[in-house]
């Protein structure tokens, strides 16, 4: 009997809400509207809104010259998504890291799993988890440890390589082979 009168209360409050929710003022309610006989209402003047437009125009023009909208910090710079220079372009954000780029080891993962950087740019893993872990290239079956291999890094401990090639390159952790896999895309510069 509890839950049917808990239902009815719900349904009570619920009619309450929509029917306070839906009234309209009547004619005696004090509302303040504007006359529109009003000459003052007449001579207002609407904002311009052209140059928000041409704006528009431009960035959306720069967007389809990189093919397709450039995501987070990046902005679209000779046909391509990029950073402004002096950032270091890190996945979608460009910042001022010294040309080192932060993967984060934790919770038997790699964060994140996909990293774009640009040719010449270090990425540098932290394993944040108390099990030990490797980052090593390639993938379980198909030539592991052929270009990087951190070796085991324990809990705190950072492995950094620099990729002065462009290309993608797959990692994942030799203890967790079957759930900790990755990969970082270089671009050409």
């Amino acid at each position: 009997m509890k839950s049917r009168a808990q239902f009815f209360f719900v349904i009570l409050i619920c009619l309450t809400f929509f029917t306070a929710c839906s009234e309209t003022p009547d004619s005696g309610a004090d509302v303040d509207l504007p006359d529109a006989s009003s000459p003052d209402d007449t001579d207002q003047q609407l904002p311009d809104t052209s140059t928000i437009n041409d704006t528009a125009d431009e960035n959306d023009s720069a967007q389809t010259a990189c093919g397709a909208p450039c995501t987070g910090d990046l902005q679209c710079d000779s046909g391509r998504c990029a950073c402004t220079p002096g950032l270091t372009r890190c996945g979608d954000t460009c910042a001022q890291t010294d040309g080192v780029c932060a993967v984060d080891i934790a919770n038997i993962a790699f964060s994140p799993r996909e990293l774009t950087i640009e040719v010449g740019t270090s990425v540098e893993w932290t394993n944040l988890d108390g099990a030990t872990h490797t980052v090593t290239s390639g993938t379980a079956a198909n030539s592991p440890g052929e270009l990087f291999d951190s070796g085991s890094l324990a809990r705190d401990a950072q492995f950094q390589r620099t990729f002065d090639e462009s290309g993608e390159f797959p990692y994942f952790c030799r203890p967790h082979a079957g759930s900790m896999t990755a990969k970082v895309i270089v671009l050409e510069p």
